[in-house]
């Protein structure tokens, strides 16, 4: 009797920790600007107009763009002067889809997540071209890491990071959501003029 109730005691306390596992938006973060900066200034003005105009706010993103290599929009402006950053997906999932078009092997490739009606997938089904290299790669993904070496070099160039999903018989690739929000994060706060930055916990999906 007393170890069911300590099995149970035991249980209940693990679900309870996993349930207190924090999650955050995929492709979301909160960050700061230090006082001081232009960026700081310009959130202030933007901050002041009312009704609130975030678009006052695109040439901070569009600089942030420039630097880490990813699309941004503002989501929120929050108090404290907390921005909630969101990557922007559509332009994205096009130069994901342009570069992967320019791939050798690669005769097309297809947005799943546009023809499901999904939009935070970004998921592409590429079609291989018989008999090139690629396809090779991919009929002995289970015996090397050929295909995971491509894939490297794919996040590499789209500055996001990818994954093949494992499906047998097609070759998909996705953006590792949990992934690329780690590294947003990473990226911002090595700017010398954020003073803080971390994925947005505040909001759950």
């Amino acid at each position: 009797m007393l170890r069911c109730c300590l099995l149970l005691l035991s249980c209940g306390v693990m679900n309870g920790l996993i349930a207190q596992t924090p999650s955050f938006v995929p492709g979301q973060a909160l960050m700061r600007f230090a006082e001081g900066t232009p960026q700081r200034a310009k959130i202030l003005e933007v901050s002041r107009t009312n009704p609130l105009d975030l678009s006052g706010l695109e040439t901070v993103t569009d600089d942030l763009r420039a630097r880490i290599r990813v699309p941004l929009y503002v989501e929120k402006l929050g108090s404290g002067d907390w921005l909630t950053l969101a990557v922007d997906r559509q332009p994205l999932a096009e130069a994901i889809e342009q570069f992967l078009r320019g791939e050798n092997g690669v005769i097309a490739v297809t947005r799943q997540d546009a023809t499901s009606g999904q939009t935070d997938g970004l998921r592409f089904l590429i079609t291989i071209a018989p008999g090139s290299d690629l396809q090779r790669v991919f009929e002995r993904r289970a015996e090397n890491d050929g295909l995971a070496a491509i894939v490297d070099r794919w996040t590499a160039a789209v500055s996001v990071p990818l994954r093949e999903t494992g499906d047998p018989g097609h070759l998909v690739i996705e953006v590792d959501w949990s992934a690329a929000t780690l590294e947003l994060v990473d990226r911002l706060s090595a700017l010398p003029e954020v003073e803080a930055a971390q994925p947005n916990y505040s909001q759950m999906r």
